[in-house]
């Protein structure tokens, strides 16, 4: 996901062309807390959606925040000119959520447009599982260090910024459990302070491992490496389709009843080949594979025993 200011008529040009998944239009932190400058981005933004012609999946607009005199404007102006979804940022409760959905609910009640969660305050943060139990619109959980840090009051900023990120742990990983509850998706954020595409790609490679789906930039020409690091490698490819063959050949052999194999001389268990099997449903669905594609928006990219036993109950 990137994000794009409101305001700037070169970015909303430009931005048709970038290959991200989703853009991100801000009429938030972006822009400034003046009336006539949050109604010309509104504009500005409207007419850039209405024109089209953008070749990213998903058009998502950053809405004001709930507390704001401009919510409900922005949501009605945004999904009039046809928004995918809706960015919701500073919001304080669950409450904040409900009314943001009874707003595309009024407003654009023939179309499902979605909400995806910055997760910014300790509030929203701790009624994530109100939000999971309760919202019918939200598909994504977004984290959003910055603002999250003021709440903390964690000392990111200033003469003595710490380089650590480990005030963010907890929310990072509440974040994931949630979404993948829920089967979200879910988004981190890659430091502004990591500017260079080596420092840029160590911070994506620990989002990945960590589990994240994908990452919210700043600047375009970190695209490239966020496709990298969140795609799937031609390595990871040729492991999980050579350990998927080896382990259903085994189907039909004497470890056909065991949920540990022997492959190649490694003990293999049944994790590792569940996970083999997400990584070549991922790259089906990155590749535009259609029914792994309808699948992952149905289910997400859980391993299928999971689901299969999560749908069970």
């Amino acid at each position: 996901m990137i994000i794009i200011p409101g305001n700037v008529p070169e970015y909303l040009d430009k931005c048709r062309r970038l290959e991200a998944d989703v853009l991100i239009f801000d009429l938030q932190d972006a822009i400034a807390k003046l009336d006539a400058a949050k109604l010309q981005a509104r504009e500005m933004v409207v007419n850039a959606i209405e024109a089209g012609g953008f070749r990213s999946s998903e058009i998502c607009v950053r809405v004001n925040s709930p507390a704001s005199p401009w919510f409900v404007e922005d949501i009605k102006a945004v999904t009039d000119a046809g928004a995918d979804s809706i960015m919701l940022s500073h919001a304080y409760s669950a409450s904040e959520v409900t009314l943001a959905e009874g707003c595309l609910y009024s407003f654009a009640p023939a179309r499902k447009v979605e909400i995806l969660i910055e997760v910014d305050t300790p509030g929203i943060l701790a009624d994530l599982d109100t939000v999971a139990r309760t919202s019918t619109a939200v598909t994504s959980l977004s984290v959003a260090a910055y603002d999250f840090a003021l709440e903390l009051g964690a000392r990111l900023f200033g003469p003595e910024a710490t380089t650590s990120e480990d005030w963010l742990t907890y929310c990072r990983a509440r974040v994931l459990a949630v979404a993948r509850w829920k089967e979200w998706n879910a988004g981190d954020l890659v430091s502004i302070g990591a500017l260079g595409a080596d420092t840029s790609m160590q911070a994506m490679r620990a989002s990945r491992e960590m589990g994240f789906d994908g990452v919210t930039l700043v600047f375009p020409r970190l695209i490239s490496v966020a496709n990298e690091v969140f795609g799937v490698s031609a390595e990871e490819l040729s492991w999980a389709q050579a350990l998927v063959d080896e382990w259903n050949k085994l189907d039909s052999g004497p470890e056909w009843n065991k949920g540990a194999r022997r492959i190649n001389g490694q003990l293999v268990f049944a994790p590792t080949y569940e996970y083999a099997r997400r990584v070549l449903k991922h790259y089906a669905v990155i590749s535009g594979d259609a029914e792994a594609t309808d699948h992952f928006r149905k289910f997400g990219l859980a391993s299928d025993e999971y689901l299969l036993e999560k749908r069970a109950r």
